[in-house]
């Protein structure tokens, strides 16, 4: 069996279980994770993609408070959101999630809120 490397700080990591193997991903290094039907893409700041066989509610409660659900098919890291609107999220890579109508007022202290972190390299 291949042992994974010791991590400095396991908070800051996760092990994902692609289609095609294991990824160790950074935290602070996902961007967006995108649900369909029972599964998950992860977009990564690098730009890649990656692609699991669990849905969006199985990662939620594995994820930090960084992460914000703004629709059943969109889960969200706010470090990385430039733009909120009433009915949209934009993102740093230009993605725009739409904003489901019961996280509308969500969204909006959202706003008020400083960014819990800035700890992606940009």
């Amino acid at each position: 069996m291949n042992q994974l490397p010791q991590l400095p700080n396991p908070e800051q990591y996760t092990v994902l279980r692609i289609l095609r193997g294991r990824e160790l991903l950074r935290i602070v290094d996902i961007v967006r994770l995108e649900g369909d039907l029972n599964y998950t893409r992860f977009v990564l700041v690098d730009g890649r993609m990656l692609l699991t066989s669990k849905n969006l509610s199985f990662y939620e409660p594995l994820l930090p408070n960084t992460f914000i659900r703004v629709h059943k098919s969109s889960l969200l890291n706010r470090d990385y959101i430039t733009d909120v609107g009433k009915y949209y999220v934009k993102m740093t890579d230009g993605y725009k999630a739409a904003v489901a109508r019961r996280k509308r007022k969500m969204m909006k202290k959202l706003v008020l809120l400083p960014k819990i972190s800035n700890q992606h390299p940009h």
